[in-house]
């Protein structure tokens, strides 16, 4: 975290976007206080997904289902299949996870964030072999319903499903 901040001092501009992979940091660290200090200096239009993931986990570690949801509801808003990309909860395989140049606003970006967010989707353990809130996640009424509508319009998307 702290080379993170250090990047941040240096390069404000944050050419590498090391403050979504801080975003995460936090959330992970369950530092809310670090959390919004981030968010007060860094632009959020550059990967609202980092940041409503970091939000939604950081709620849902406080019990605060509503806030959560609030976030997850405005990944399904902003991204194409959202529903199916928080239903799987892909990994990238091992040796590309990195910070791949993507479109904003796209389903890699979601995929990608989701993908960084792990750390925090796979916390804890549950009987469904997934962390506590990635389990949460997946199974919110409105991430199957937005689910099933995207493989109905779409069934490749269920493909190589785990």
């Amino acid at each position: 975290m702290k080379e993170g901040e250090e990047a941040l001092a240096v390069e404000p501009e944050d050419p590498a976007d090391v403050s979504l992979t801080l975003a995460l940091t936090y959330a992970k660290l369950e530092d809310e206080e670090g959390f919004h200090a981030l968010c007060e200096r860094a632009d959020e239009r550059r990967g609202p997904a980092w940041y409503a993931l970091a939000r939604a986990a950081l709620a849902f570690k406080r019990e605060d289902r509503d806030e959560a949801r609030t976030h997850i509801a405005r990944l399904l808003a902003l991204y194409p299949n959202a529903g199916t990309t928080l239903a799987r909860q892909d990994d990238l395989p091992d040796g590309v996870f990195a910070r791949l140049a993507i479109d904003p606003g796209t389903e890699d970006e979601l995929i990608l964030a989701t993908s960084e967010a792990t750390v925090l989707l796979q916390e804890g353990c549950d009987s469904h072999e997934r962390g506590t809130f990635g389990w949460w996640v997946a199974n919110l009424p409105e991430v199957t319903q937005a689910q099933a509508r995207e493989l109905a319009a779409d069934p490749s998307l269920g493909e190589g499903q785990k």
